[in-house]
């Protein structure tokens, strides 16, 4: 026979499948002592959301979703009769235990985003278990690309999310620079890419909305050397406010760049910066006394450093590389036929920065050198610093 008992709302049960006795006289009173151990638990405890309030009519499920309670006003629920055993036909013992998984969600509303989380909660036969929720926001899913400064897919690069909650996720990128991240909670979250080889990181915060998707996208400079530089060269000709019909022209070049050295002095690195042209003269000098003005905006470029160590010397050969077309801004518009509006071709350096060689002298190479140079109306400056 089976044999229950209740005990504070526990089930009982017989640690034997049937339990017999042997008859040997009639009418004779036979004893028999009945062992029953403890075969159930209750768990109890509260549901609250990632700011710690308590939700009402949370689900809360543990083995099965036989085993489950719903959430009241102040978030408390209340699961009773957990069977410890596997089936109907197992032995229960004393002191049994056992390690489920348990999980609480909450259902969309106009109020709340859908929520849930998942534990592992271990109980024991004739114990009150105590385990409180706290539901995350449905998942939210970041996603992007990460590239280089030439525009180039990067793989392998590591990307990982913190959102408001402290939760973390993170994701190498594919051979197309392609990245997908999971958030659990809304709110401003912490978004960080790095190259493989750690030479650049950048992070960025996005403020997460539960029902929406995500694209964060990363540049990354993964090729950054150990020093890093900066490059200017101005030049101009003639007096921007001149009288008479006299023209002016002035030329900007300006770079950001990196570079390593390796064992054997050879220098390798790269940049990126941009070009400025400007152009204006007297339009109609006897009228309106007024000078058309034309400018190109900034124009992008790239620059490979190559170059090397010659004892406490260091010579740069800066190669310069663009796609940018130079076409003109005039002021006043109608003016200027021939530039406004015009494409005069692929971006070339302004100045010949394809020959200069700075040369950058004793360590801690903190400088490559200051030029400056007025003959009569032309002015040049050329300006480059490092530092390690």
């Amino acid at each position: 026979m089976d044999a229950y008992s209740e005990s504070e709302h526990f089930l009982f049960e017989t640690t034997k499948l049937y339990s017999t006795v042997r008859v040997t006289e009639a009418g004779a009173t036979y004893g028999l002592d009945v062992p029953l151990v403890a075969a159930s638990c209750r768990m109890t405890g509260t549901v609250r959301d990632t700011e710690g309030n308590p939700v009402e009519d949370a689900k809360v499920m543990v083995k099965s979703d036989f085993n489950r309670a719903f959430s009241k006003g102040d978030g408390s629920y209340t699961i009773e009769d957990i069977f410890l055993k596997e089936d109907v036909f197992s032995v229960p013992y004393p002191n049994m235990e056992a390690t489920y998984d348990c999980c609480a969600e909450y259902a969309e509303s106009e109020e709340k985003c859908p929520m849930h989380c998942e534990y592992d909660v271990t109980l024991r036969a004739g114990k009150t278990k105590t385990h409180d929720f706290r539901l995350f926001d449905g998942e939210i899913l970041i996603n992007g690309e990460i590239t280089d400064m030439n525009g180039e897919y990067i793989e392998g690069a590591k990307v990982e999310i913190t959102d408001s909650a402290g939760n973390k996720d993170s994701y190498p990128t594919d051979f197309l620079g392609y990245y997908l991240l999971i958030a659990n909670a809304e709110g401003k979250a912490e978004v960080k890419a790095t190259c493989e080889n750690g030479k650049d990181t950048q992070t960025k915060i996005v403020d997460l909305k539960c029902k929406e998707d995500f694209q964060v996208d990363f540049v990354l400079d993964c090729n950054k050397g150990n020093y890093s530089g900066y490059y200017r060269a101005f030049f101009e000709v003639g007096d921007p406010n001149g009288i008479g019909g006299a023209g002016y022209q002035s030329f900007l070049d300006e770079y950001d760049f990196t570079f390593d050295i390796d064992d054997d002095g050879m220098i390798n690195g790269s940049g990126l910066g941009y070009s400025e042209w400007e152009i204006s003269w007297r339009y109609d000098e006897y009228k309106h006394k007024e000078r058309v003005t034309c400018k190109t905006g900034p124009m992008p470029f790239s620059v490979e450093i190559r170059g090397q160590r010659e004892g406490n010397n260091l010579l740069l050969e800066p190669d310069f590389y663009s796609d940018a077309h130079v076409i003109w801004d005039c002021t006043p518009s109608g003016e200027a036929l021939l530039h406004e509006g015009a494409d005069f071709g692929v971006l070339r350096p302004s100045l010949p920065l394809d020959r200069v060689v700075p040369i950058i002298s004793e360590e801690p190479f903190e400088a490559c050198f200051t030029l400056d140079v007025d003959i009569g109306p032309t002015s040049t400056s050329v300006y480059c610093h490092i530092t390690e």
